[in-house]
């Protein structure tokens, strides 16, 4: 298992790039990762006590939802998946621990990375607009899905912010 600090910049790093391949975000230089690593550093660490042991992917996608739609939902979706709390077998929580149990044919790191990724930002995602799925499939309009697209400044974009009260 790697060092908390190593997951923090694991994190957000794959928060940087989305579903894109790549060693680092496309257009970011090693002093707007580190900041943006420090930014990000205190949220990360507390969704890292509650993610389910996973690779970066999903904690990646949890921590842009919940920049997004806020930090409780988003937290509370990590919750049921670590827990098990689930509330059917249409529940977003479910269908991401039923994939995340599976064995699937061997895949290369990266690529298993990548689906991680966009599997639970369609569950994540569901889970905080208060959706149900009735499956968890493979479709090509997933493979550039994210929650959002940074700015230029690796910022959230102001229409994509959370906003309490929303």
């Amino acid at each position: 298992m790697p060092s908390r600090e190593a997951q923090v910049r694991m994190i957000a790093n794959r928060m940087m790039k989305g579903p894109k391949r790549g060693r680092y975000a496309v257009g970011s230089t090693e002093t707007e990762r580190k900041l943006f690593c420090q930014i990000h550093e205190p949220m990360i660490n507390e969704l890292i006590l509650i993610l389910p042991r996973s690779n970066c992917a999903m904690g990646a996608a949890i921590m842009k939802c919940a920049l997004r739609f806020g930090k409780n939902k988003a937290f509370a979706f990590a919750e049921r998946v670590r827990s098990g709390m689930f509330e059917g077998k249409s529940d977003p929580a479910y269908l991401l621990w039923m994939y995340l149990q599976k064995k699937s044919k061997p895949k290369n790191r990266l690529e298993k990375t990548i689906d991680t990724y966009r599997k639970t930002v369609t569950c994540c995602r569901a889970a905080c607009e208060g959706r149900t799925l009735k499956e968890l499939r493979n479709r090509p309009e997933d493979n550039h899905q994210d929650i959002f697209e940074w700015d230029e400044n690796w910022q959230v974009p102001e229409n994509k912010r959370y906003k309490s009260g929303e």
